[in-house]
């Protein structure tokens, strides 16, 4: 029976190597080849060893490595000072003392090369199987293999074989270990110690923390299950079952530490082809020149490869129009073409954004760069027209009353921009409606929201809200030229695409910017005069606090691979005490402004005295 004694004897012997992890990438993307398990199926391009006969046991192989654990603990004290001091820990300093209260001399932990390269490779039967179904290849990077053998427990010290061997017997387990310079190897047998020696000649660069399994059992898994949302049954649950079914392996890639961002990408190898990858185009691996054209500093930015729109006009056109009644069909019938127009004179990326400005007025972005100027323009203008229709129904429908109808005015080239004109639509709140729609005042102008929309120089923009007309003319003024700033500065964008080696689906946001944003979703939402104060309050002090960052959401998904990567920068991460108690107070303001208020005021108790 494997005691807590003995597994924490394993698990401290393996401790570099449980964090392990090895990603896939392709050659071309300039990263390392994953290592190659021992006796393992095929990793694609990694270095190829000699591999044992397989038993008849299907058997699960998992590899990895992990490589500068001591300054990733020095980076979990470092996040613990910024966002919980008072439970800040030293992971090194607690794993010590835990092997100290286990019976373990003090250089055991000392005696292991933290900062070093830990590699792993196993084999595991999927059920059932003995101890020769098994296989294990470890390198642990150590500074005196000797001593740190020596202060294991009594118990647990493993007997020497001569020639820098060892054997550590546990239960029905036998361990055998070797003395290799800088390395103490590991394995269930003596091909597996072999086997270890090589690992470290097949780790090439790469994030620290790596990660691959293979050979994984898939019968079982349900995508309707995993995938919270997804329809038992659906077309698309269907081929996913099939894509799983091929699975041919799972990689983690992370790293972390005191002075670099914190990556974590997850990627299948699988053949995702069959999901219709069409719409989806290339990964993007750096800013496009549409991004170039816009401006800088969104709340969140979205990012989106266009690929072959054919299997979109599919979906269109299966909207079910013989059910929609009259007036309504013929609406739905112009917004459809205009949809089918639109799709097809995406040229290569479609960027969606949110900015508010200095005034407070939000505008939410959305912009393509096309194929046919007069074509796109044509296209817009009937999703204004339909718009207008749509609002003018409604009039219709409440009797024209100015309290209770919108009142809507399509302007086609109406608004003089550099270089060309552009196409403005103004929905007039009435009156009884304006309580309703009050939390979004941010997006108004005079209680109207205006949608503004301009094709020049192969760019589409359509802004709606408060500052759509300052957004266009902005955007118009600097096509044909270059601009001081723009968004393809962006940090977060730069970042995750570096990270993932690009991605066709790429989000990023500002931290600061959503708080202010949800400030303001707070003061226009409410009439409480100590609310509105406090509002103030807290936008005069986030507008203090230094850059969080902007971390980054990305998917990248190819013939053969996908996977999802997130970037958090270090100025998040390790943002300043100071700073997280300020956003901790703005955030239980914003979750219940109401009760925040009363809390921070004095009891008459208080006042008395």
């Amino acid at each position: 029976m494997l005691t807590p004694r003995r597994a924490l004897l394993a698990i401290s012997l393996a401790a570099p190597l449980a964090l392990a992890g090895c990603g896939k990438k392709k050659d071309s993307e300039g990263t390392q080849a994953p290592i190659t398990p021992v006796p393992a199926a095929d990793a694609g391009d990694a270095p190829k060893v000699a591999t044992q006969p397989r038993p008849a046991t299907e058997r699960i192989v998992v590899a990895g490595s992990m490589e500068g654990l001591d300054d990733v603990f020095a980076a979990f004290k470092k996040f613990s000072d910024s966002y919980m001091p008072e439970q800040a820990t030293d992971p090194s300093a607690e794993i010590q003392a835990m092997l100290l209260g286990q019976g373990f001399g003090p250089g055991f932990w000392s005696n292991l090369d933290l900062g070093g390269l830990h590699a792993f490779s196993s084999a595991s039967p999927v059920s059932g199987g003995g101890p020769q179904d098994s296989s294990l290849a470890a390198s642990v990077a150590v500074i005196d293999a000797r001593k740190l053998i020596e202060n294991m427990p009594q118990a647990q010290r493993p007997s020497p074989l001569g020639e820098g061997m060892w054997e550590l017997k546990m239960d029905d387990t036998r361990v055998l270990m070797r003395e290799q310079g800088k390395e103490l190897l590991l394995g269930l047998s003596t091909e597996d110690i072999d086997a270890a020696g090589k690992l470290r000649g097949q780790t090439g660069p790469g994030p620290r923390l790596r990660l691959r399994a293979t050979n994984i059992p898939t019968d079982d898994i349900d995508p309707s299950a995993v995938l919270e949302g997804l329809p038992a049954g659906s077309k698309l649950a269907r081929d996913l079952s099939e894509i799983i079914k091929d699975l041919d392996a799972i990689t983690l890639g992370a790293d972390w530490g005191t002075t670099r961002d914190l990556q974590v990408e997850v990627a299948a190898v699988a053949p995702f082809h069959k999901l219709g990858l069409e719409p989806i185009g290339a990964p993007r691996a750096a800013a496009t020149a549409l991004e170039g054209r816009l401006p800088a500093d969104p709340v969140f930015v979205t990012t989106l490869s266009w690929g072959d729109p054919a299997l979109l006009h599919k979906i269109v056109d299966s909207v079910p129009i013989d059910q929609v009644p009259e007036p309504v069909q013929g609406m739905v019938q112009k917004a459809l073409g205009s949809a089918h127009g639109l799709l097809d004179q995406v040229a290569t990326d479609v960027v969606f954004a949110l900015y508010i400005d200095k005034k407070g007025q939000a505008t939410f972005v959305v912009a393509a760069d096309v194929k046919d100027e007069a074509k796109a323009k044509a296209a817009l203008q009937g999703v204004h027209e339909v718009l207008a229709e749509g609002a003018q129904m409604q009039a219709t429908m409440a009797g024209n009353k100015k309290e209770t109808a919108l009142e809507a005015k399509l302007e086609l080239d109406g608004l003089k921009v550099p270089g060309g004109k552009a196409d403005v639509l103004t929905v007039r709140i009435p009156k009884d409606f304006q309580q309703d729609v009050r939390q979004a005042r941010m997006f108004l102008r005079k209680n109207a929201i205006e949608t503004v929309s301009m094709v020049e120089e192969g760019t589409a923009i359509l802004a709606i809200g408060a500052g759509a007309r300052s957004v266009v003319t902005d955007v118009a003024k600097s096509l044909g030229g270059s601009r001081k700033s723009s968004l393809a500065q962006h940090a977060g964008l730069e970042g995750l695409r570096k990270a993932m080696g690009g991605c066709q689906i790429c989000t990023a946001g500002d931290p600061l910017a959503y708080f202010r944003f949800r400030l303001m979703l707070v003061r226009d939402g409410s009439d409480d005069k100590a609310v509105l104060k406090a509002a103030g309050k807290h936008m005069y002090e986030l507008s203090k606090l230094p850059s969080l960052g902007m971390p980054g959401l990305g998917v990248k998904v190819e013939a053969e691979q996908a996977g999802v990567g997130v970037v958090i920068p270090q100025a998040t991460m390790f943002a300043p005490h100071s700073s997280v108690e300020t956003l901790g107070e703005i955030t239980d303001f914003m979750d219940d402004p109401q009760f925040a208020v009363e809390s921070a005021q004095p009891k008459k108790e208080d006042k008395k005295r």
